[in-house]
C-alpha cells in the first residue's frame, strides 16, 4: 500500500492497542515530492485485527465532538437528539469542559418543563458524578456550513 494509518494517543504521538479508540493519524506515500507524513485527519478510531489483518474497524467522528463519560468512555453525539423528546426544548447542545463538566446549552420556550428529568437523563449518559450545568440561550448558533453542532467538546484539545 502507498499509505499508512495509525490509530494514536489522545494526546502522545504513541500508537494505542488495538481495539482503543484513538486519533487516526495517515502517511501518504503515493505523492513522493511531498508526501503526508503523519496527518492528524482530526477524526477518532478503532483499530482491531480481523484475520491477521489491521482493520480500521469504527470511526467515531471529529475530536471536537465526541463526548466522554466520567469514566472516559466514548459516548455518542446523539444522545443530543433526546432533546427533540422534551416538549417546549427548541434547540440543545452538548458541552464537555472537563472530565466530569459539562454545559447542556438549552433554547426552550414557555412550555418547557422537564429541567430535572433532563439532568436525570443526560446523568445516565455521562455518569452520577457528573457535574451538568443548564445554560438557557437565545438560540444556537449555526456554522458556516448551515449545521448546528450537537456537541462540542472543550476538555479534549485538538
Amino acid at each position: 500500500a502507498s499509505y499508512n494509518l495509525e490509530i494514536l494517543d489522545m494526546e502522545k504521538n504513541i500508537p494505542v492497542p488495538n481495539g482503543t479508540l484513538g486519533r487516526i493519524v495517515v502517511t501518504d506515500f503515493f505523492n513522493y515530492c511531498m508526501p503526508l507524513i503523519r496527518f492528524d485527519t482530526g477524526d477518532l478510531g478503532v483499530m482491531q485485527t480481523i484475520n491477521g489483518i489491521d482493520v480500521l474497524s469504527k470511526i467515531v467522528g471529529r475530536k471536537s465532538d465526541v463526548i466522554f463519560n466520567t469514566k472516559n468512555e466514548e459516548v455518542t453525539s446523539l444522545i443530543a437528539l433526546d432533546f427533540s423528546m422534551y416538549k417546549g426544548l427548541l434547540e440543545g447542545q452538548i458541552i464537555q469542559n472537563g472530565a466530569k463538566e459539562y454545559v447542556l446549552k438549552l433554547h426552550v420556550d414557555n412550555a418547557f418543563d422537564k429541567e430535572k428529568e433532563l439532568l436525570e437523563k443526560f446523568r445516565l449518559y455521562f455518569g452520577e458524578d457528573a457535574l451538568i450545568t443548564i445554560n438557557y440561550v437565545e438560540s444556537i448558533p449555526l456554522l458556516k456550513s448551515g449545521k448546528r453542532k450537537l456537541a462540542i467538546n472543550n476538555y479534549i484539545k485538538n
